[in-house]
């Protein structure tokens, strides 16, 4: 057999290493934007993304999930939803699909859309993942259904949690304490639950 020519293999390799590039790229802008949003720069996340060499690079969904996390990181309410339903109108993996339906339904809670948060609710049931059926379950019965019921188990959790679930315990703390009338207390997780925020970080879908 003869022998591979050499442009052959010059092109091959220079393909190769047009897609290691791309790759080391993608993944550089992918970690650099979360860094940006962990340290408070939500903002120039934003702009991160808008430029033409992002929405090259980064797959749509991805990028999608990123600034949907900016906006609502910033206050864009608006915006993180106009995100967040196209994400939900994609076509995706079944494992990334799960993810984003808890996403949503703790968007649509903190959002208290009840109609929203119950859709997602019953996909996430559907889903079969008894943990987060659980999880989900319990938020929407303190939200929307007046339960204060957890609010001794949930503070003994408290000292132990971490800064992600520290935030999401003293929401709902704040939420039963309200439930019951404790305006006093409620306000007292509120301020928690601010603190706690300055010290969470991006999840990832």
């Amino acid at each position: 057999m003869a022998d591979t020519h050499p442009l052959l293999i010059v092109a091959a390799l220079a393909v190769i290493a047009f897609v290691v590039v791309c790759e080391g790229l993608r993944r550089l802008l992918d970690s650099s934007i979360e860094r940006l949003m962990n340290q408070g720069s939500p903002e120039t996340s934003i702009r991160v993304l808008d430029k033409p060499l992002t929405r090259m690079l980064l797959p749509l969904f991805r990028q999608h999930y990123l600034r949907f996390m900016a906006y609502e990181a910033v206050g864009e309410m608006q915006g993180a939803r106009s995100v967040l339903d196209r994400m939900l109108s994609m076509r995706t993996t079944p494992r990334r699909r799960r993810a984003l339906a808890v996403v949503a339904f703790n968007f649509f809670v903190d959002q208290g859309d009840e109609e929203a948060a119950r859709s997602m609710l019953d996909e996430i049931e559907r889903s079969g993942n008894g943990a987060a059926v659980r999880d989900c379950r319990e938020t929407f019965r303190i939200v929307f259904e007046g339960d204060s019921s957890r609010i001794e188990e949930m503070e003994s959790l408290l000292p132990s949690a971490g800064p992600q679930m520290r935030c999401k315990l003293c929401y709902l703390l704040e939420r039963q304490y309200r439930n019951r009338g404790d305006e006093g207390k409620a306000r007292r997780y509120a301020q928690l639950l601010e603190e706690a925020k300055s010290t969470s970080s991006t999840g990832a879908v």
